[in-house]
């Protein structure tokens, strides 16, 4: 063989055995000479989400960061329902004592499984709430809930905060939050519906009357409550007791009830009496209405005692 050909050989022999160590470094090394892509969105915190409450979670430095809520979702007068489903998320079972209704705009998921809500209809009512909770259960109307998700602050939006909320989780009603309540006036029924006593903050002593038909407004039963156990005194007022299954409330009732099936439980989460005495405490209404010969009526059905507390005497 010609020295001239062995040479070709020996180089293209070389040509090949640099190129295929090339490759395999370049095989070894893909790893770290690739660039790594992050698939976290910059916009929204990675943090384990903390635990907050509806009067302290909206604020700029929030923005973005993960929270728990806990409290109750209500319907609001208008509902609006895309991608996802608006409600109302409050601390306590029912709007506070001075009316200042403090809660937050609250975005959940729509559909049928866990952790979404189901549109409402046209027309609706507060009940017609359909929640389901991370493992796809119907939630009942005035339940306890935790709400997992992300605060969004905005100083443009209708809203300045709105909670994004990606988990639902039912509590146990025996730990629902009890709201603070003030120091209240003590007055009899007399005091109660003369209208020119202003007094808001009252408790009042008397009694319940089981009722034979039954009305809800803005999750509250309204129960009649009478100075003596004579249901046709007309000196009387409307107790209206949050529905729920906690101490001061009324358990929930279906549409068809008996008297037997109306339970309130008193302060102490008993269930109570109907011929026993007992002690409200709450914001009482002060309108008045006049009657056929021209009085004053202000305890009749149109007035009001929104009860935050129910003791036996």
């Amino acid at each position: 063989m010609k020295k001239a050909t062995v040479i070709k050989i020996v180089l293209l022999i070389s040509i090949v055995l640099v190129s295929c160590l090339c490759c395999c470094l370049l095989l070894l090394g893909i790893g770290t000479l690739s660039p790594k892509i992050s698939t976290t969105n910059s916009n929204v915190s990675s943090q384990e989400p903390t635990d907050t409450t509806v009067e302290a979670i909206c604020k700029p430095e929030n923005d973005k960061k993960k929270f728990n809520l806990k409290g109750f979702a209500e319907l609001g007068n208008s509902s609006f329902c895309m991608d996802t489903c608006s409600v109302n998320f409050y601390t306590y079972s029912r709007n506070d004592f001075n009316g200042k209704d403090i809660s937050i705009n609250t975005s959940l998921k729509r559909g049928t499984g866990a952790n979404q809500m189901e549109a409402p209809g046209v027309i609706y009512t507060k009940e017609d709430i359909k929640i389901h909770d991370k493992n796809g259960l119907l939630i009942p109307y005035s339940q306890y809930l935790q709400l997992t998700g992300t605060l969004n602050y905005s100083t443009t939006s209708i809203y300045k905060c709105t909670f994004n909320a990606d988990k639902i989780t039912q509590l146990s009603q025996k730990d629902v939050p009890i709201e603070p309540i003030p120091q209240a006036t003590a007055i009899n029924f007399t005091q109660y519906c003369d209208p020119n006593n202003r007094t808001d903050f009252v408790s009042l002593e008397g009694y319940l009357i089981n009722p034979s038909l039954l009305y809800s407004y803005h999750k509250r039963y309204q129960i009649d409550f009478y100075p003596t156990t004579n249901s046709k005194d007309i000196t009387h007022t409307t107790a209206n007791i949050t529905i729920g299954k906690g101490i001061n409330q009324m358990e929930p009732l279906s549409s068809q009830y008996n008297s037997s099936d109306v339970k309130i439980h008193d302060v102490n989460n008993g269930i109570i009496s109907f011929n026993h005495k007992y002690r409200l405490t709450g914001l009482r209404s002060l309108t008045s209405t006049k009657g056929d010969k021209g009085q004053n009526l202000m305890c009749n059905q149109y007035s009001g005692l929104t009860v935050l507390s129910i003791q036996p005497i």
